[in-house]
């Protein structure tokens, strides 16, 4: 079974913390896995699950909250879904890294200085627009592969015409 440690932000609405709060849905969802979670500081200190919460329904929510929080053993693979992005300070057989390069481009505060030493790193991206950012900065195209962000159908879905009159007449 493959010891899965997950680290991120959940219960906000941060595109981050959406990114790391869905894939935690999907994996849970997996067999073979062993997925935990650790809760990181936010990064701005005004984000709260109070003022900026991530919405979902009340089963999502209950299952997020299930995940077991990770116990300090060593995971086969750390995914780190935060920013900046960290590639040090894991005891881990893996690190996976999520991330974006909105412009094509990083900035050095914005990746820690250990990206320039080998290791059983990757990154996940999801467009190729943003791997060649990556590429760009300087990391091997090797390390970086896009996984395309999905939609849960359940969720998001075209709404009928009499909702679509409710919700327009909502907000004017």
């Amino acid at each position: 079974m493959t010891r899965i440690c997950v680290q991120g932000w959940r219960g906000i609405s941060h595109s981050y913390a959406m990114v790391n709060q869905f894939q935690l849905l999907e994996l849970a969802r997996r067999g073979g896995l062993a997925l935990t979670h650790q809760d990181m500081p936010f990064y701005d200190d005004n984000w709260s699950a109070t003022t900026c919460s991530a919405g979902f329904p009340a089963a999502a929510t209950r299952a997020l909250a299930a995940i077991p929080s990770s116990t300090g053993e060593r995971p086969d693979v750390l995914y780190r879904i935060t920013f900046p992005y960290r590639f040090s300070g894991a005891d881990a057989g893996k690190v996976v890294v999520f991330g974006t390069a909105e412009h094509q481009h990083l900035r050095d505060d914005m990746v820690d200085a250990a990206h320039r030493v080998a290791g059983d790193i990757a990154i996940i991206t999801p467009s190729h627009w943003s791997k060649e950012g990556f590429i760009r900065f300087g990391f091997p195209e090797s390390w970086v592969h896009v996984v395309p962000h999905g939609v849960d159908p359940a969720l998001f879905y075209p709404l009928t015409q009499q909702e679509r009159a409710q919700a327009r007449s909502a907000i004017g």
